[in-house]
This record gives structure tokens, C-alpha cells and sequence, in this order.
């Protein structure tokens, strides 16, 4: 058996043991830590898509775990050398021929493979990275460089920790030079959305839903004057990956483009790969400290009322899951599980819109008006 074969065996081997490890979970028997990725990760889809029906929560949060494990496994020496050369580029906007550019990509499929593709692509890349991912992206990069030096590609790397003194002054440098960047729009470290609002964060919408990023990309692009290249890596087959580069974001010193168009035009671009194929994304794992919420004034309807009066469901602010065949309104911005019954859940999960006649047939006003007061449902003129 040649290397090669050796290789596709052995990851065929992890692939079906992960397939059969999530075929078999079960909710409760794994770790906590998992367990509360995965129950984020099933809120997140439900709060981004109301739409959607409840019954591909289970099936979508096994393939956010799959795709999870995968972005691991596909990093691991023995594979990723192998994956890297079987990585296809799909560049319509000729992105690489005119170096250069800052790549700039989400937690989405395999995406520390993309150091190693730009390398064989002929990139000489700065990777930006913080001081507590120093260490393992500079295995990452050096891993990247080695890889490339045994193939004779012409590409490069290096990695620029963006704590450093006169980091951008240093971009800058290596940009007049030619080199190319790389930055994760989004950080694994999240930005605690619901609760910071520094200088450094832009609120952008995805999804029907406002998002407290970082506007480091549209800073380092405003001072280089290069194009934003939003990057996506993604499955093809088992044994294959596609990395796409999109179309680039040109800030230019005749045509500056605002900070926070910039980074709404990033987010859209995200935005058209997640409605397409949400599933993929493992980002869900913890977008949740994106998330800005928008308080809405509470208010409590008077007894008397009979008009017909129309409301919504708080879908900004609640989201709804079953749980060992209890049913609960779960509030996004700090998952509090509020038990509701079956009735009130299966009328909320199957309506959008609900006639204040139609809610009194099904729950009494005191119950009402306490949904009220939660801002579970609210006027459909405020939402």
C-alpha cells in the first residue's frame, strides 16, 4: 500500500468513527462542555431561523459536531499536508493575480487549512494572530512553510501577534512590500456582544439579527489601502476541500468606503454561505457572544381591552427547544429556560403572528399578561 492509500485509509477510518460516534449520541451522555456547545449551537439556528421547522434542530447540531471534530482532524499532520494538495481554489475574481490582499476568513469548515493553499497558490502571507493563539499558530504557519519548502512552492508565511509594538506600522511594511494578510473576521474568542461596547466593535446585521463585531479587518484594510478577500473553506468529498475566494471589498483613498460598510459587506458575504448551508458553519458553537439584543419596553394589557390587537413572537429575544419532553422558551442573551406547556409551546413553535382573541381561547389573561411582561410576545408593531 502506498503512502497515499495509506493516508485515505486512515482518515476514512476517523471519518466513520466520528459518523458513528454522533449517530449514536445522545444528549445526556456527553460532556458538559459539549453538551453546552451543541445546546448553543441548536439555539442559534432556531433564533436565525424561526422559519425553519424544529424537527432539523437534532439532525443540524450533529452536523455542527461533525463539522467541528473535522476542522480538528484536518489539521493534524498526517492528513492536512494531503488535504492541502487536494485543496481546489475557486478564484473568479482573479484575486491572486494581483497580490495583495487581506484573506480574510470565518470559523467555517476546514479553515486553518487555507495558510497551506495560499502557500501553494504562491502567497507570501502575514498571519495575524493574538498572544494567547501565538503558540499554536505558529506551529500552524511553521507546519504551513514546511510543507511548502518540500513542494517548491514559491509562497510564504509569517506570523505578526497583533499585541505587539508597532504592529501596524509593520503591516503596513510588509503590505507596500507584497505580502498578502490573514485575519479571522470574527475571533474564537468571541466579543461578549450583549454586554461590550468598545471602540474597536461595529454592530452589523446577519440573519435578521444585529452583531457587535470587530473592525480590526476594515482598519488594516483603510491603512493598506488592500481589497478584502472574504475566505471560505469548505468540504467537496471526503478526501477534497474547496477554498473559495470571494469578491473583493476595494477601499481605495479615491473611494473610502466607510468602517462600518466595510464590515456589513463582510457579513453579508457570510451571511449568503450560511443560508445556503447552515450546517456547515461551526460557528453556531459560539456566535452566541456576538449577539446584540434590543430591549423592547414590556407592557401589560388592560383586562378590559377587546380590540383586535395582533402580536409576534420575541423571536430577537427568545427561542424555543424540547428537552427530555419538556418544553421551554429559552431567553438568547442569557439562556434562562422559562417551562412552558405543550399547548402554549406547539402554539408558539407552529405561529408567528397570533390575534389577541385567539390567544385567550388557548391561555388565560393572567398567563398573558405575564408573556407579556417577559416580552415573550409582543405588539407586531414593535418588532
Amino acid at each position: 500500500m502506498n503512502e497515499k492509500n495509506l493516508i485515505e485509509q486512515q482518515y476514512s477510518e476517523r471519518i466513520v468513527g466520528f459518523k458513528n460516534l454522533i449517530g449514536a449520541y445522545e444528549l445526556e451522555t456527553l460532556e458538559d462542555k459539549v453538551k453546552d456547545s451543541l445546546l448553543k449551537a441548536s439555539l442559534m439556528f432556531r433564533h436565525f431561523f424561526p422559519h425553519r421547522s424544529h424537527s432539523e434542530s437534532e439532525g443540524f447540531v450533529r452536523d455542527i459536531y461533525f463539522h467541528s471534530k473535522m476542522a480538528t482532524i484536518d489539521t493534524q499532520e498526517q492528513f492536512a499536508e494531503y488535504l492541502i494538495l487536494n485543496t481546489k481554489v475557486v478564484d473568479e475574481s482573479k484575486v491572486l493575480s494581483r497580490n495583495p490582499a487581506i484573506f480574510s476568513t470565518f470559523h467555517y469548515g476546514s479553515y486553518k487549512l487555507v495558510v497551506g493553499v495560499l502557500l501553494k497558490a504562491g502567497v507570501k502571507l502575514v498571519v495575524l494572530t493574538s498572544a494567547d493563539l501565538a503558540s499554536a499558530m505558529s506551529e500552524l504557519v511553521g507546519f504551513s512553510n514546511e510543507v511548502a519548502r518540500k513542494n517548491n512552492w514559491d509562497g510564504q508565511s509569517i506570523l505578526l501577534d497583533t499585541s505587539s509594538p508597532l504592529m501596524i506600522r509593520k503591516l503596513v511594511s510588509y503590505v507596500r512590500e507584497g505580502w498578502s494578510v490573514l485575519v479571522y473576521a470574527d475571533g474564537a474568542t468571541g466579543a461578549d456582544g450583549m454586554t461590550r461596547n468598545e471602540n474597536n466593535l461595529i454592530a452589523v446585521d446577519i440573519l435578521n439579527t444585529s452583531l457587535y463585531v470587530r473592525k480590526g479587518i476594515a482598519v488594516i484594510s483603510k491603512l493598506t489601502k488592500a481589497p478584502i478577500v472574504p475566505t471560505f473553506c469548505t468540504f467537496s468529498s471526503l478526501f477534497s476541500r474547496t477554498l473559495t475566494l470571494d469578491s473583493p471589498i476595494v477601499n481605495t483613498r479615491e473611494n473610502p468606503i466607510p468602517e462600518h460598510q466595510i464590515m456589513q459587506r463582510v457579513y453579508d458575504t457570510l451571511q449568503k454561505r450560511v443560508i445556503a448551508n447552515p450546517s456547515s458553519w461551526e460557528g453556531f458553537l459560539f456566535l452566541l457572544k456576538f449577539i446584540k439584543t434590543v430591549p423592547i419596553d414590556s407592557f401589560v394589557l388592560e383586562e378590559n381591552k377587546k380590540d383586535e390587537l395582533f402580536y409576534v413572537i420575541n423571536h430577537k429575544a427568545y427561542t424555543f427547544v424540547k428537552l427530555d419532553s419538556r418544553f421551554f422558551a429559552v431567553r438568547i442573551n442569557d439562556l434562562k429556560f422559562i417551562k412552558l406547556d405543550k399547548e402554549l409551546f406547539d402554539l408558539f413553535s407552529m405561529n408567528l403572528a397570533l390575534r389577541y382573541d385567539n390567544l385567550l381561547r388557548v391561555i388565560d389573561f393572567q398567563q398573558l399578561s405575564v408573556l407579556l411582561t417577559m416580552q415573550l410576545i409582543v405588539k407586531n408593531s414593535m418588532i
